[in-house]
């Protein structure tokens, strides 16, 4: 039985405990550990800055003695001298049980906010992990949870008996839902896992209590890679592919496309705020997307726009290539 990390406050998270992940990580292809760098900042900063009294936050500081939250922010750096197998990392994942879990390129990686426990393929045991490079991460309603590889399919792991279980693509094999190469994940209320993979593979959708799959191609309404999803407030999957936001009914089992005029790259990130309104972040700009007319408008100056963050302050924090900064929105 592994311990509980619960009692130990690096690692145990009480707000995340006590109520379910709305925003569902987004993650990239051809991520660095630059772009970790940049998530760090963008959580740790915002973490932060939520504390301050509310005309600190207003105005922008003019000089180094107006950023009272600067001083306080402490890094700690976990790297492949406190074990992890690489220091390249493609997602951070933290479980039900308070657990930290880092996909790298070369294993997956449990943190207990002590110490560091590797997990890599063994050829010799198929309960072994697939592929040695992890691309996500999430975790289902009983706790398992599931990894998307880049050449091993997809697997889950099941901390109760240590074992990983492998979803490997098979050609014209039923059950076979994905292609090898799998670079997100994320879930919906409805106990499925979605997979997204490169083209021609589409999406794949496991629900983890029946174990019924389905595969998405693009001739069904879906182009290119599947880059995030989001459960909005009237609990619809929202999926952002290259240059398409699309909505899922599951009555239909089909999804509607609305096409985003990014000029370049990908779109990259997905988040809602409280007046309902979808956010969709690109490599050349930000969105805003009203779900109860479709309509669809850019929104500000932006480049390069890696990941967003909306906290409770009503401020949407953006981490781009060459920034982080917060930009406020004026709700209603």
């Amino acid at each position: 039985m592994i311990p509980s990390p619960k009692n130990n406050p690096f690692c145990y998270n009480e707000a995340r405990m006590k109520s379910p992940d709305r925003k569902l990580l987004s993650l990239r292809r051809n991520k660095t550990s630059f772009a970790l760098a940049i998530l760090l900042i963008l959580g740790i900063v915002a973490l932060f800055l939520s504390d301050l009294p509310a005309h600190a936050q207003d105005a922008p500081p003019t000089s180094e003695t107006e950023r009272p939250f600067l001083p306080t922010a402490h890094f700690r750096h976990l790297t492949t001298a406190d074990g992890l197998p690489v220091n390249t990392i493609d997602d951070i994942y933290q479980d039900s049980r308070g657990f930290i879990w880092i996909a790298t390129t070369d294993g997956l990686a449990q943190y207990d906010g002590y110490t560091v426990t590797t997990y890599k393929h063994d050829p010799e045991n198929d309960n072994s992990l697939s592929h040695n490079h992890v691309q996500a991460i999430v975790e289902d309603e009983n706790g398992r949870l599931w990894l998307a590889t880049e050449g091993g399919g997809v697997n889950s792991y099941d901390p109760v008996t240590n074992r990983f279980t492998r979803y490997p693509y098979a050609p014209d094999t039923p059950g076979s839902f994905i292609g090898s190469t799998v670079l997100t994940a994320f879930k919906d209320n409805h106990n499925n896992i979605w997979f997204g993979s490169p083209p021609p593979f589409g999406i794949g959708r496991m629900n983890t209590v029946t174990g019924e799959t389905a595969q998405y191609f693009q001739e069904e309404g879906i182009d290119g890679l599947a880059w995030g999803g989001i459960v909005d407030q009237q609990g619809d999957l929202w999926i952002i592919t290259d240059r398409d936001l699309n909505r899922y009914n599951p009555q239909s089992d089909t999804f509607t496309s609305y096409p985003v005029p990014i000029r370049d790259d990908h779109l990259t990130d997905i988040t809602q705020t409280e007046d309902g309104r979808l956010w969709i972040s690109g490599m050349d700009g930000l969105y805003a997307f009203d779900p109860q007319n479709e309509d669809l408008s850019s929104v500000g100056e932006f480049y390069a726009i890696k990941a967003m963050q909306l906290v409770d302050n009503g401020r949407l924090w953006i981490g781009t290539h060459y920034e982080v900064r917060p930009h406020l929105i004026v709700v209603g």
